[in-house]
Formats: C-alpha cells, sequence, structure tokens
C-alpha cells in the first residue's frame, strides 16, 4: 500500500485489544492511507433514529470549511449508497478538486453493516479513484480483527475452564465437608493471589463461617470471624456477587462489605454465592490487597462455585450423627 507501511495494516489485523480502541486506530489509518481531510465510520441501525450513527470522525484540519461541512450534512446518504453499491466515489465540487469516497466495511456478522466514508480534497478523478481501490484493499480487517478476537476469547476460556478444573481435583477427593471446603479456599487463594478466601454455608437459617484459607482453626467468635458472616449475609440475601470498592453503576448494597474492608484494611473484596437447585446455600469471600478483581477472575471465581457447589452438599449431608443427618434430610 503506497504512503503507508503495511505492517500498520497487519498490526490492525491481528490487534488485540478491545474494540473501543480498534476503531479509532482503523479510522486514524484509514484516513492517512486515503490522504482524507474527513474521515467518518458510520454504523447503520435499522430500528433507530437518526438510522446512521457515528462512530467516530477524524480531520486532518480542524478548521471548518464549506466543502467539509457539505461532505458531513450528506453522511446518511452516503451510508445508505455504500450499502447498495459495496464502493463508490463522486465529484463534489471540481473546482476545489473536492470528492467523496465511501465503501462498506466487511464484519464477522454479516448482517452489522457498518461504511466508512471519506471527504477528498485537491483530488483529481484519477488520483480519488485510487484512493478507493487503496481503501478496499482493507475493507476486510474489521472481520478479520473482530474473528481473532473472537479465537482469542475461545481460547482463553478453555484456559479459565481448564484452571477451575485443576481446582476441582482435591476437593472431588475430599471426603468430608470441611476438607472440601478448606481445599477450596486454599486452591481459590493460591489461584487468584488472594490474601483469604473464607467459605460460609447456610445452617439453621443464618451464614456460619466454615473455612478460611491456610487457617486449620480458628474461633468463629472472634470480631472478624462474625464480621466475616454478616458480610456473606448481606450477599446471600441479595442472592448476587458483591465487590468492594463498588463496580460502576451497580445497585447492589454492600454495606457491611464496606464496613469489613475498612476494619479489616482488606482492600479488595469479592463474594460470591454458591447455589444449589438455583437456591443460595453459601457463599464464598475473596480478599486481596494488591488489585480490584478483573472481571475475568470473577468469571472464573463464578464458574468453580457452580462446579464445586454439588459435591460439597453432598459432603454437608453426610456430615453429623445419623440424627442430625435424618432431621436435616426432613426438611430439605
Amino acid at each position: 500500500m503506497s504512503g503507508q507501511p503495511q505492517s500498520e495494516w497487519g498490526e490492525l489485523r491481528q490487534y488485540s485489544g478491545a474494540p473501543k480502541e480498534f476503531w479509532p486506530r482503523l479510522l486514524a489509518a484509514a484516513s492517512k492511507l486515503a490522504r482524507a481531510d474527513c474521515m467518518v465510520l458510520l454504523l447503520n441501525r435499522p430500528d433507530a433514529s437518526p438510522r446512521w450513527a457515528r462512530l467516530g470522525e477524524w480531520s486532518d484540519n480542524p478548521a471548518p470549511s464549506r466543502a467539509r461541512t457539505a461532505f458531513l450534512s450528506q453522511l446518511e446518504a452516503a451510508g445508505e449508497r455504500a450499502l447498495r453499491e459495496e464502493a463508490w466515489v463522486e465529484q463534489v465540487d471540481a473546482k476545489a478538486g473536492s470528492f467523496t469516497v465511501a465503501l462498506r466495511l466487511q464484519l464477522a456478522r454479516a448482517e452489522d453493516q457498518v461504511v466508512l466514508a471519506g471527504h477528498l480534497l485537491d483530488f483529481t478523478e484519477e488520483s480519488a479513484r485510487e484512493s478507493l481501490s487503496r481503501l478496499k484493499l482493507i475493507a476486510d480487517t474489521p472481520a478479520l480483527y473482530q474473528n481473532g478476537l473472537s479465537a482469542r476469547q475461545a481460547a482463553r476460556d478453555v484456559e479459565k475452564f481448564a484452571g477451575v478444573l485443576d481446582l476441582l481435583v482435591p476437593i472431588n477427593e475430599a471426603e468430608k465437608f470441611l476438607s472440601a471446603a478448606l481445599a477450596l479456599c486454599n486452591g481459590v487463594a493460591t489461584r487468584f493471589r488472594c490474601s483469604r478466601a473464607s467459605l460460609g454455608w447456610l445452617e439453621g437459617g443464618s451464614i456460619q463461617l466454615r473455612a478460611i484459607s491456610r487457617t486449620e482453626r480458628f474461633d468463629r467468635r472472634m470480631a472478624a470471624a462474625q464480621a466475616l458472616e454478616k458480610l456473606m449475609e448481606e450477599c446471600l440475601d441479595q442472592d448476587e456477587e458483591i465487590l468492594w470498592p463498588a463496580a460502576e453503576g451497580s445497585t447492589a448494597v454492600a454495606r457491611a462489605h464496606e464496613e469489613f474492608a475498612l476494619a479489616q484494611k482488606s482492600g479488595f473484596l469479592c463474594s460470591i454465592p454458591v447455589r444449589l437447585a438455583d437456591k443460595p446455600v453459601a457463599v464464598l469471600t475473596c480478599e486481596r490487597a494488591e488489585a480490584a478483581f478483573s472481571e475475568g477472575e470473577i468469571q472464573q471465581m463464578r464458574l468453580c462455585c457452580d462446579q464445586v457447589a454439588q459435591r460439597l452438599g453432598d459432603l454437608k449431608g453426610r456430615e453429623g450423627w445419623f440424627g442430625k443427618r435424618w432431621a436435616t434430610a426432613a426438611r430439605e
């Protein structure tokens, strides 16, 4: 591609960053490739008004001009024509050498419709058509990026699941509930670099702290243990994951989590309900001082809780003497 290193487009085709970073980079690179005065990315939204939304805009010169204003006022028509013709070029003002070029970009999903429209200034018809030809060569870049992103996400999902399977091995090998609960807390704390991971189980209508990572014995009467049970109750009552500091836009009540974090100087907290037959029966709470839990880590912990719930529930049902087990089964 003349006038622009091919490596830039090679990087975009294999780009691993987020879409919000990819599209501005694509727009800037396409503008340089076409030597455009102004270029816009348009997204077609058939059920919205207006139908065409701007994903981004780039300009070589921020100063307004009559020709550019005319170009921007015709974006919807340019988008509609690109959907019909795939790519086109048209002279707007012969005296100014002003042309409009537009083409539909290829995306991973055929139903998605994104158009690249550009305003060229001081061009001849031949050079304008050459710019359009260069843009056609990169029309498949968004599709290649999206397909690569999906493949990398699939690989990450496999890796995450493999990590969860590793955590399940000692839990499935345990023959007693407390051993399995401690294995869960130890495994989670190690994998996610937690300063502490704790499991509370619903017993007699309230949460009881049953296991703490790297701790064989603890006293439930201690203030820290009681505070842990309180925040676990908060998570169980709402039956949803609770983060502290709270995630932006979260509507979950996290008062007990806040009190615990400040009192214990825990830093970052994540509480996840453990469900049996779609009902919360336990809570796993993780503490980490160094950094907040990422969405990927939370997904792995959620998956882990889903996978261990039945094994823990079975072992919990065998706990205690016969009369206690019979009474528990009768209540259930």
